[in-house]
């Protein structure tokens, strides 16, 4: 479980590093501390997805490669980890939350902990392992986009399955990428705190909650 979980992490802050190199590069804009780490997350996921490509359609998409490019990536993240870290408290104590507001964020916290438990449980489930993972799996192997006659699925563009599936050079057991599934899911709350924050705060913090109840991991 703590392989699981620390892996998890290795692949988030690389995420977290490609996004945050490729906004320093290419957007300076000011953006809320929000909108930065949707940025942040988007952007990453789109750096890791190019690299994800151009190595396959080069033929070097295999488990090493893979694990370089997401390597990089944690080490650039160190880079932007103590100034992201700064926002992030400054975010915090900018809210003044009250006491009845700690604790809707508490129960927040107790289902968010819950949905990432969860991610921790074998696959079992066929989409995730047939549709999201066995491409990927099979890329790594052959190093490139080999054709799977009998999944048409293979022919889409794949953005989320080769992102997520490149952490299969990690963990080929693919529970890693099971907890990244899980891990995003539980991001979906922040859509559903700021999309209805214009409403008032406590509303914006039962949807988060109510968006959270619905169990993430009957999507795995």
């Amino acid at each position: 479980m703590i392989g699981i979980l620390s892996l998890s992490i290795l692949y988030l802050l690389s995420v977290f590093g490609w996004g945050s190199l490729f906004l320093k590069l290419f957007h300076s804009e000011k953006s809320s501390f929000w909108s930065d780490l949707a940025g942040r997350l988007v952007a990453g996921l789109g750096v890791l997805y190019v690299c994800c490509i151009f190595l396959g359609a080069a033929g070097l998409f295999h488990r090493v490669e893979a694990a370089i490019a997401i390597g990089a990536g944690v080490l650039i993240s160190a880079g932007f980890l103590f100034d992201f870290g700064r926002a992030a408290a400054q975010e915090w104590k900018a809210q003044h939350w009250s006491v009845e507001d700690a604790l809707w964020i508490a129960s927040i916290g107790v289902l968010t902990v819950l949905q990432l438990a969860f991610g921790l449980t074998p696959l079992i489930f066929y989409d995730l392992q047939v549709y999201h993972l066995l491409a990927p799996a099979q890329f790594l192997q052959t190093g490139g986009f080999s054709h799977i006659p009998w999944n048409v699925l293979t022919n889409s563009p794949m953005a989320i399955q080769l992102t997520v599936g490149a952490s299969l050079a990690m963990d080929p057991t693919g529970q890693v990428a099971k907890m990244l599934f899980a891990t995003f899911g539980c991001f979906i709350c922040i859509g559903a705190y700021l999309f209805i924050r214009s409403s008032g705060r406590r509303p914006a913090l039962v949807a988060a909650l109510f968006t959270l109840s619905i169990p993430e991991f009957w999507l795995m």
